[in-house]
């Protein structure tokens, strides 16, 4: 995959007219196509700086820096890394990020995940505790799903990874079924 851009071009779009200049490659029963809001404001890629090596160190990243034994520190780690990819400065990010409280992780013995025989493995089972209120307009359960991915990519193949999302207030709000992990083991 690969992420391009036309620089600032979209913002050119003449947005909200009758006749936006746009047209069909083929023929259809519609009168005129428009731009009813036009697309975000681009940002530039982040070249130098402290942040640029920030992202670089993202590339060896592994778990272990987020599995801490203060469940605190594990959710500062983890604040860090979705500080890194909220570069807008919309306070509704902001404030979602600062909504994970606490990354928990205990070893388990789960049925593995795997087709096949039945076999019995050792996982990792990662406890995200949040504070729903920060989610206001946003989603909990979404972040959770993206960091249980997150957290399958790495973790060994011989291995697993189960999340659970906990809401400081209403207890667990969901628990992903255990996933293999994809990482190579070397």
């Amino acid at each position: 995959k690969i992420r391009c851009t036309n620089r600032d071009l979209p913002l050119f779009m003449p947005i909200g007219r009758d006749h936006g200049g746009l047209t069909l490659e083929t023929r259809a029963p519609v009168n005129h196509i428009a731009v009813v809001a036009g697309p975000s404001r681009p940002c530039s890629a982040a070249r130098e700086g402290a942040l640029a090596w920030r992202l670089l160190s993202l590339l060896s990243l592994n778990y272990l820096s987020l599995v801490d034994e203060d469940a605190e520190r594990g959710a500062l780690a983890l604040r860090e890394l979705l500080g890194l990819f909220a570069q807008s400065p919309d306070p509704g990010l902001l404030r979602q990020i600062e909504g994970v409280r606490s990354v928990a992780t205990r070893a388990v013995v789960r049925r593995h995940p795997a087709p096949g025989p039945i076999a019995f493995g050792r996982g990792l089972e990662v406890q995200v505790t949040v504070d729903e209120l920060s989610f206001e307009g946003g989603s909990a359960p979404l972040l959770g799903a993206v960091l249980h991915h997150y957290f399958s990519r790495h973790v060994s193949m011989n291995s697993f990874v189960q999340t659970v999302l906990v809401s400081r207030t209403r207890g667990e709000l969901k628990r992903w079924h255990p996933v293999s992990g994809s990482r190579a083991v070397l």
